[in-house]
């Protein structure tokens, strides 16, 4: 009896060395951010093989301690035996518990992942649409000036005598067209403003920089629409 006392001992000490060379084989350190998109997918797949073993590893030391000892007490009569079979069944149990857990984790980690590559595509487009809507107020910027000018020239010449009436106002109607264009940039603005609101709503908080950033450039272009139909209602 003392030899299958002493092989039990022996068993659960090697599962427990076996999971402690799991917890501790783990890549050095790496610099994630230098790598390639393939090679960041490849780092993840050995973070997630390294967990599932881990997992198998530390199920198994628990799984058959607790085993071992229930098996002594349920064969007083043998528990060298009892503690073997026990400790060999638990470990087995516990092993594919642990393994179970890890996936589970590994599930969570890789939503969480998601997660955090949706918000940072969010940001990323985001951007995009401020240096757009940036461009855009600075051509509207430029219509409200040229169009000041122009009509101050038709208003000129039409207290002069140089155009009629029906002429003047011809010309400031087919330039309304610009107030439209402008205020489609708002509309539109709104639109990524709206997303943006909704997305810092979900707990996408990073994005707030540029939440305050797609506001003022809407209220830029709302300010320039209302400045260029201020010009147009000068027509008589």
């Amino acid at each position: 009896m003392i030899s299958i006392r002493i092989f039990a001992r022996k068993t659960v000490v090697a599962i427990a060395i076996a999971g402690l060379l799991a917890a501790c084989t783990a890549a050095g350190p790496v610099d994630v951010a230098s790598l390639s998109p393939a090679a960041q997918q490849l780092r993840q797949q050995q973070v997630e093989h390294q967990r599932v073993q881990q997992g198998v590893a530390v199920g198994a030391v628990l799984g058959g301690a607790i085993g071992a000892g229930i098996g002594a007490l349920a064969s007083p009569n043998n528990r060298g035996r009892g503690a073997l079979i026990g400790g060999l069944a638990g470990a087995f149990a516990g092993g594919a518990a642990g393994g179970a857990y890890a996936q589970n984790v590994n599930q969570q980690t890789r939503r969480i992942a998601a997660e955090q590559d949706a918000a940072r595509a969010t940001i990323r487009s985001a951007n995009a649409s401020i240096a757009s809507f940036n461009r855009q107020a600075a051509s509207a910027s430029r219509i409200v000036s040229q169009e000041r000018s122009r009509i101050s020239s038709l208003d000129a010449q039409y207290r002069r005598g140089q155009i009629t009436l029906a002429e003047y106002r011809s010309q400031a109607r087919s330039a309304r067209q610009n107030v439209s264009l402008i205020e489609a940039s708002v509309s539109r603005a709104n639109a990524d403003v709206a997303t943006l609101e909704r997305a810092v709503a979900g707990g996408n908080t990073s994005a707030q920089a540029q939440l305050n950033q797609m506001r003022a450039q809407r209220d830029r272009l709302q300010g320039l629409a209302r400045q260029l139909g201020q010009v147009y209602d000068r027509v008589p």
